[in-house]
């Protein structure tokens, strides 16, 4: 199953395998009310059928998956893009959250030296 945001009905037609339309539109900032509702409360239906729990990209999505897996005992796998693994370890409370996170992967990908080395 392909988890994507609300608004990206661009799936449909291209893929044989289901798309539910679940996430929020991207989340850039702690700054917005919502950012906390979605990473704190929000939950994904029938994932005690999961295998695993893989967070493409790093901040801030992995934050719920960190969540999740470790509330469903899953293993977790979490992408660290780039600038985007990294940055947010420079500031807080974004720092904090995000270290949480890497420390509950049971694997981290980084697509570069420079990113596994940050980490």
């Amino acid at each position: 199953m392909l988890h994507v945001p609300k608004s990206e009905h661009r799936y449909d037609y291209c893929v044989s395998y289901p798309v539910e339309y679940i996430l929020p539109e991207p989340i850039v900032s702690f700054k917005r009310r919502k950012a906390w509702d979605y990473l704190l409360f929000s939950t994904i239906k029938n994932i005690q059928s999961f295998d695993i729990i893989h967070s493409l990209f790093s901040f801030p999505y992995c934050l719920l998956a960190a969540r999740l897996a470790k509330k469903y005992k899953k293993p977790l796998l979490i992408g660290a893009q780039g600038t985007y693994g990294v940055a947010p370890l420079m500031h807080w409370p974004e720092k904090y959250f995000l270290t949480w996170a890497y420390n509950q992967a049971d694997l981290i990908v980084a697509p570069s030296q420079f990113t596994k080395e940050k980490i």
